[in-house]
């Protein structure tokens, strides 16, 4: 149970990063491109490349291990609805 909290956690926190990241590239990219912003984005787009790594590897644990893949989760919620009854 542990586990799956763990990348859960990580796979969240990875979106999450992403989303910084991309705000801080908007906002080095919103002045003037010199020579310590250039580094600084480069410092960025390296982050975002490893945020983005964790979060597919650690999406795609979660669906390798933890997901049943004989039922999907749309069916584990799945409710018959009976048809009306006609009025006559």
């Amino acid at each position: 149970m542990g586990s799956i909290v763990t990348a859960a956690f990580l796979h969240h926190v990875a979106a999450f990063v992403i989303v910084g990241v991309l705000t801080a590239e908007l906002v080095l990219l919103g002045g003037e491109l010199t020579q310590t912003s250039a580094r600084s984005l480069l410092r960025v787009d390296a982050a975002y490349g490893i945020a983005a790594a964790v979060l597919l590897i650690v999406g795609a644990g979660v669906w390798a291990f933890w997901l049943d893949p004989d039922r999907s989760c749309v069916e584990k919620h799945e409710h018959t609805v009976s048809a009306p009854a006609a009025a006559e």
